[in-house]
């Protein structure tokens, strides 16, 4: 599926961190998904690569995903419509191949199915505990 950006990613960076807040709501749309809005005010690290591979894969090249796939991560909805994990990591797949290649979708869709499992259900809990007041 293509994701078609309908305004351009406008981020802050913090010194301290390896950190990233978007300062204008961003508008993206999903084919099969639907349009939908990553807010102002959010924050990514964008692609959570390990500084060790930052020679290859150096996270700012890789903006626009990192910060869609963490919002998806966050959000674990699109256009009202709840994803899967794996609807997620699709995603993130079909738009680094669009803007990388194959290979390196590839690679990327790999890392998160490994290592997404822990902060996909860290922020699944989050909302759980936010609507039971907790």
């Amino acid at each position: 599926m293509k994701v078609f950006p309908r305004n351009t990613l406008r981020m802050l960076s913090e010194k301290s961190e390896h950190l990233f807040q978007v300062y204008q709501n961003w508008v993206v749309t999903i084919a099969g998904y639907g349009t939908d809005i990553v807010e102002k005010l959010f924050w990514s690290d964008l692609a959570t690569i390990p500084r060790l591979l930052w020679w290859w894969y150096a996270p700012i090249e890789f903006r626009d995903e990192g910060v869609l796939h963490d919002w998806l991560y966050k959000e674990q909805k699109w256009n009202g419509k709840k994803i899967t994990r794996k609807q997620a990591d699709q995603i993130l797949y079909d738009y680094v191949e669009q803007t990388h290649g194959k290979t390196t979708a590839r690679n990327f869709y790999y890392g998160v199915r490994c290592g997404g499992r822990k902060p996909w259900n860290k922020y699944k809990n989050d909302r759980i505990k936010n609507k039971e007041g907790k």
